[in-house]
C-alpha cells in the first residue's frame, strides 16, 4: 500500500429502501469495492451534467448571432439551389409540350430547339395534307411570377424575323401580361400566333385547344390562295363560335383527371388491380384524342365559311388538242401512269366532263357543268390517283376497301389497277 495514496473512511447510515436492497444483495467482502465504483460512476453523471448546463447557457448567449448565421446559411444555399434549378426548368417545360403535343398529333413533328440560340424553344411542323407541313415555332415559359410583355414583344419580333408564319406561346404556371382570358388568338399579315396562360403541367387541355387552333388555321391557309387570306378579325370570330366544342372538351379532359385520380386513391387503400377504372380512364384518354380531331376539322369548316376577299375561281378547262398533246407527251416519254390518264380522259368524255391541266404539275382537276370541281389527280411517277371531294351525291355510295381511302373528307381511289380506279370513279362521278 502507498503510503502517499488518499484514503477516505465513510461510515454513514443509509435509510432509502432501495438503496438498502441493492447493499443487502451485494457480497460482503465486495462491498467497499461495490460501493466505490458506484459512487465514482455517479460522481461523473454528475459533473457531465454541471457542464451541459454551462453549455446550455453559453448557448442561449449567444442564440440571436448563432441564428441569424443559420438563416443566412439557408439563404445561400436556397439560391445556389435556385441558380442550379433554373437553368432546367426550362428543359422541363419544353420536354412536357413536346411530349403532349407529340401524344396528341402523332402525324405532325415538334423538335426542341432553345439550345440552339436565337430561336424558339419547339419547332414544330404540322402536316396539313397533300404531303405538304407548315412550319410553326412554339415558346415555352416556366415562370413563378407573370411573364412581361418584352417576352410577347421578342416572340412576335421572331416570327416577324424568321419568317414563321404560324406561332404558339405558352405560360405553364403564370399569366402572360397583355393577354385576356386563359386563350388570345393574335393575326397579323405577317403571322398568326395564339398565346396561352395557365396551360398547367398535368391538365393539357388549354395547350391542345391552342395547337389545335394553330394547326386548323395552317390547313385552311394551306388550301387558299394568297390572296384569299382570312381577314384580320374574322379568326377570333370563328373561335367565338366553337364554344360548344370548347366547353365539351373541358368536359372530357376533367373527366380524365377524375378517372386518374380515382385509379390513385384506389390504388392506395386497396392495394389491387383495378382494371375497370383503367379500362375507363383509357377510354376518357382516347375520347380526348378523337374530339381533339374533330374540333380541328370543326374549326376548318369555321375558317372556310368565313368572308374572304375575292371569290374562288374555278380552274378554266383546257381545249381538247392540249389535253391530247399531254396524253402524246406522256406516250412518248413511256410514263407509266399514260395507260391511265388515257382511261380517265375516255370516262371525263362519258361523264361529260371537262379537263383542267395544271400545266406545272401535269395534276387534271375534273369540273361539271364549269361550277364544281368533282375530282383532281393525285399519286406517284408509277401510279395515278383519283381525289374525290364528299358530296350530297356520294356521300351514300359504300366505300371500298380495296381501292378507296377517306382521308380529311375525301375518297383517295389508290390502286394499281387501271380498270378498278375507273370503276370506281363511274360510281362515285356519275350525275
Amino acid at each position: 500500500m502507498d503510503e502517499n495514496e488518499r484514503r477516505f473512511h465513510l461510515d454513514v447510515e443509509i435509510a432509502r429502501e432501495d438503496v438498502v436492497e441493492w447493499l443487502e444483495a451485494v457480497p460482503p467482502d465486495r462491498l467497499a469495492e461495490v460501493v466505490e465504483s458506484t459512487l465514482a460512476a455517479g460522481n461523473l453523471a454528475l459533473s457531465l451534467l454541471q457542464a451541459s448546463t454551462g453549455e446550455e447557457a453559453m448557448a442561449r448567449f449567444f442564440r440571436p448571432v448563432v441564428s441569424e448565421m443559420t438563416k443566412l446559411e439557408g439563404k445561400i444555399d436556397s439560391m445556389l439551389t435556385a441558380a442550379e434549378k433554373s437553368q432546367r426548368l426550362g428543359e422541363i417545360g419544353e420536354s412536357v409540350v413536346v411530349e403532349l403535343l407529340q401524344q396528341a398529333f402523332p402525324g405532325d413533328e415538334f423538335v426542341v430547339t432553345a439550345k440552339e440560340g436565337h430561336v424558339a424553344d419547339i419547332r414544330a411542323h404540322f402536316n396539313v395534307g397533300l404531303d405538304e407541313m407548315r412550319e410553326g415555332i412554339i415558346e415555352v415559359k416556366l415562370y413563378s411570377n407573370d411573364v412581361p410583355t418584352g417576352q410577347l414583344k421578342k416572340f412576335r419580333r421572331d416570327l416577324k424575323d424568321t419568317g414563321v408564319r404560324y406561332g404558339l406561346m405558352v405560360s405553364l404556371t403564370s399569366r402572360l401580361m397583355g393577354v385576356h382570358g386563359p386563350l388570345m388568338v393574335e393575326q397579323t399579315d405577317d403571322y398568326v400566333a395564339v398565346f396561352v396562360s395557365h396551360a398547367g403541367l398535368g391538365d393539357s387541355t388549354k395547350l391542345l385547344l391552342a395547337a389545335t387552333f394553330l394547326k386548323a388555321i395552317a390547313a385552311y391557309e394551306a388550301r387558299a390562295d394568297a390572296a384569299r387570306r382570312i381577314p384580320a378579325g374574322a379568326v377570333e370570330e370563328a373561335w367565338g363560335r366553337l364554344n360548344a366544342e370548347m366547353a365539351e372538351l373541358e368536359g372530357i379532359a376533367r373527366g380524365v383527371r377524375s378517372f386518374r385520380s380515382s385509379l390513385r386513391e384506389a390504388q392506395r387503400k386497396l392495394g389491387e388491380t383495378l382494371d375497370g377504372i383503367h379500362e375507363a380512364a383509357l377510354s376518357a384518354e382516347l375520347r380526348l384524342q378523337h374530339s381533339v380531331q374533330r374540333l380541328t376539322q370543326r374549326v376548318v369548316e369555321e375558317l372556310q365559311a368565313l368572308p374572304t376577299d375575292s371569290i374562288p375561281q374555278l380552274p378554266e378547262p383546257t381545249p381538247p388538242d392540249e389535253v391530247l398533246a399531254f396524253l402524246g407527251m406522256l406516250r412518248d416519254a413511256g410514263d407509266k401512269r399514260c395507260s391511265a390518264f388515257e382511261r380517265l380522259h375516255e370516262v371525263a368524255g362519258e361523264l361529260s366532263l371537262a379537263v383542267a391541266l395544271d400545266d406545272v404539275t401535269g395534276h387534271w382537276s375534273l369540273t361539271r357543268n364549269g361550277e364544281e370541281v368533282v375530282a383532281t389527280t393525285a399519286g406517284t411517277k408509277t401510279r395515278l390517283d383519283i381525289v374525290v371531294p364528299l358530296s350530297d351525291l356520294n356521300a351514300t355510295v359504300p366505300l371500298v376497301p380495296a381501292t378507296d381511302k377517306l382521308a380529311k373528307g375525301q375518297i383517295v381511289i389508290e390502286c394499281k389497277d387501271v380498270d378498278k380506279v375507273m370503276e370506281r370513279v363511274r360510281a362515285l362521278l356519275q350525275p
